[in-house]
């Protein structure tokens, strides 16, 4: 069974490493990147192993590996993080994970396909030397279509994108489950839980994830003509773009805030990301009972949250209407509002119940705006 589909070679990153002597590699997708499970994620995740046997097969170029992975995260806040926590960080070679926690999201096809897509179109257009190489992960219940030879949905979504932009692709989720035999009971021997892994498991990651690098940058006859990256027509009927904004929580948003009624949240200077560049100066909104009220105006079709905490029911309201409730699940960022007309909205946010939740970071979009197939 093929596990690894080439493509695009690595050139930039074997000139980076044997000219300039200096790669910077960023990791970017969700839990299982950040290696969640292991016993040490900076010694024993995959992306931890990879940076090490860059150093080692490269003595005389420095490797800088930036850790972007934040866990609960699919390609929605992939794409809402990229311009701010991706393309500024400079890669030479960038690794995107974010299939499975796109499953976790309940993405359609389409959605994943169309927010994969943002994110590789809006890199390259930014850093057209970078590059790219995806990454498919698995979960204990996927065993059985990974043994039919196929990947989940989402996984699917992001293999069609890469094969039409000539992005390599490396199926670590079906190798993993080959190695497992496909056995729910042998899962445990490499799994901490359904998807996340111990270091055994992330060994497994690793070593086809190496096999792809190996053979990418030390079987490639760098002089004859290379496989080259593609920028394709865009495939999906619209890019996940259109006006985004990262909001950042402040001060100054929260008195803005409180004038249009809001009360009883408060704002503290303490970050509730990590691995994220924004992270560094970035604050976050504390509610703490069910009377607190943020209120938010905005421009746009849709408004979301990334919220440190999951399973909490908020009221929302838009526009000075009824209340509905939202519910906050296991993966970020929380849609409170979307499809609505284009233009200004104010949208009023507040718990069900009395619980110590923060806000990390408001994303607004227009999807009016988007950039359209054909276009």
């Amino acid at each position: 069974m093929n596990y690894i589909n080439y493509r695009a070679s690595l050139y930039h990153t074997f000139q980076k490493l044997t000219q300039d002597r200096e790669l910077t590699v960023v990791y970017f997708g969700g839990s299982v990147t950040a290696g969640y499970g292991s016993s040490d994620s900076n010694e024993y995740s995959w992306r931890a192993l990879i940076g090490k046997w860059l150093s080692a097969e490269f003595p005389n170029a420095r490797v800088n590996n930036i850790n972007r992975a934040l866990g609960e995260s699919g390609t929605y806040l992939g794409a809402n993080r990229v311009q701010m926590d991706i393309i500024p960080a400079k890669p030479d070679l960038l690794f995107v994970e974010y299939s499975i926690n796109d499953r976790y999201y309940k993405s359609t096809y389409e959605k994943a396909a169309s927010q994969f897509e943002t994110i590789i179109r809006e890199v390259k257009t930014a850093l057209s030397e970078t590059d790219i190489v995806t990454v498919l992960v698995t979960d204990q219940r996927c065993l059985e279509t990974n043994q039919e030879g196929k990947l989940h949905i989402q996984a699917q979504a992001h293999e069609d994108i890469a094969k039409a932009y000539n992005i390599p692709t490396i199926h670590a989720g079906r190798y993993l489950a080959a190695v497992v035999d496909y056995s729910t009971a042998n899962w445990s021997n490499y799994a901490i839980d359904i998807v996340h892994l111990n270091d055994a498991g992330y060994k497994i990651y690793y070593q086809i994830i190496r096999e792809f690098m190996y053979n990418s940058l030390f079987c490639t006859d760098f002089l004859k003509p290379q496989e080259q990256f593609v920028m394709s027509p865009i495939i999906s009927d619209d890019l996940f773009d259109g006006d985004r904004t990262y909001i950042i929580p402040s001060q100054d948003l929260l008195a803005k805030s409180n004038a249009l009624g809001g009360a009883g949240v408060t704002w503290t200077n303490e970050s509730i990301f990590s691995n994220a560049a924004i992270s560094e100066k970035c604050g976050r909104f504390q509610f703490g009972d069910d009377s607190d009220m943020l209120v938010i105006r905005f421009h746009g079709t849709e408004i979301s949250a990334y919220i440190f905490q999951s399973n909490v029911s908020w009221l929302v309201s838009v526009d000075g209407g009824e209340y509905k409730t939202v519910k906050s699940g296991s993966h970020n960022p929380t849609i409170f509002a979307e499809g609505l007309t284009p233009g200004e909205h104010t949208v009023k946010i507040k718990p069900t119940t009395k619980v110590n939740v923060s806000v990390g970071a408001i994303f607004t979009r227009n999807a009016a705006l988007a950039t359209r197939k054909g276009s």
